[in-house]
């Protein structure tokens, strides 16, 4: 388990670090929002975030958050208690004015989240195959709807075939009319499903779903020998209920961290935020700018619908030739994408 750290937040986050009396490397184990109604609870490790306190004023809450335990107190703007935190021994970040407190908890939370999972990330798919395949009896795989390979299970000793064997080499499910059909079926079934062998020389497989609500995830499959375990549709079920929990977060983190580069991207072209540390935060050490102006005889509504076409079509276009990239929609002013070390060539129709 890779225990998340102030030095985790401060890194990846727009926060400020004013003072750590412990280090930047004491544990964050979870985010409180401060409610002056009611009293703090015992947290050791937590962030307290100072809702409702100007940050001048937010000196009070120290020797609290210091008695409950707590690692750090989140204040929004500049002038905080540096002082008093360095005499409770009590860590104080900062936030900017004009972030609100949930977009900051989200933040948090999220990333607390992903490094407190075991493995963390793409990691807790991985020991969730491992998981299916130890209870099951049979080798397992996690796909997303495209049949991308997101996680296999590493247990020694279960048969596979080749299907499995070129899967795993390339990260994807080999084409094939068969394939698409049996992927059809299992996505349009309520369970597990039992699937034959697509070949003489493959072995059958036990495939279910993987749903949040009425969306499509992915799906989990298993190798089947014919020596699974008892139970083994309830366990492909859980696991296929834990397989959602966790897609779903890798997402939010996902989404969360382009708003968050978006913030800082407009920031930075705004010139607003201190360029090496906004670099230093998205990770660019040199910046190429491409502007594209939508035209001003456009209505509204076609103008925004335009908009958001040209914001996929630049980020796919940067995805696949340049790969880091940041896209912010800046309006009125041109539409902007900034691009760390390579320029980027428009085609215009």
């Amino acid at each position: 388990m890779n225990a998340c750290t102030l030095g985790d937040l401060v890194g990846s986050l727009t926060l400020r670090l004013h003072t750590a009396p412990a280090g930047p490397a004491t544990p964050v184990t979870e985010v409180l929002l401060y409610d002056a109604h009611v009293p703090l609870p015992h947290a050791p490790g937590a962030l307290l975030l100072a809702v409702g306190v100007r940050a001048a004023a937010a000196g009070s809450l120290v020797p609290a958050a210091a008695a409950a335990g707590v690692t750090g107190v989140v204040v929004r703007g500049a002038d905080g208690p540096v002082g008093e935190a360095e005499a409770y021994g009590v860590a104080l970040l900062s936030v900017d004015e004009e972030v609100s407190w949930h977009h900051v908890y989200l933040m948090l939370a999220s990333a607390i989240g992903a490094r407190s999972a075991p493995g963390g990330g793409p990691g807790e798919l991985f020991a969730l195959a491992d998981a299916i395949a130890a209870a099951t009896g049979g080798a397992t795989s996690v796909e997303d709807p495209h049949q991308r390979i997101l996680a296999y299970s590493t247990v020694p000793g279960q048969p596979v075939d080749e299907d499995r064997r070129q899967g795993i080499l390339g990260l994807q499910v080999p084409d094939g009319v068969a394939n698409a059909d049996q992927v059809r079926l299992v996505f349009g079934s309520d369970g597990p499903v039992r699937l034959p062998p697509l070949t003489a020389g493959d072995l059958p497989r036990l495939a279910v779903a993987v749903r949040a609500g009425g969306e499509t995830l992915g799906s989990i499959w298993v190798v089947d020998d014919g020596t699974l375990a008892a139970g083994v549709e309830e366990t492909l079920a859980q696991g296929a209920s834990t397989a959602a929990l966790f897609l779903l977060r890798a997402r939010v983190a996902r989404e969360l961290a382009r708003d968050q580069n978006t913030y800082l991207i407009r920031r930075l072209l705004e010139g607003s935020a201190d360029a090496s540390t906004a670099a230093h935060r998205l990770g660019w050490d040199a910046v190429r700018v491409a502007a594209f102006v939508l035209d001003s005889s456009a209505s509204v509504p076609d103008a925004e619908r335009t908009l958001l076409r040209l914001l996929d079509v630049v980020r796919l276009q940067c995805e696949a030739r340049h790969g880091q990239h940041g896209c912010v929609p800046d309006v009125p002013r041109p539409r902007l994408a900034a691009l760390p070390r390579w320029p980027l060539r428009a085609c215009h129709r």
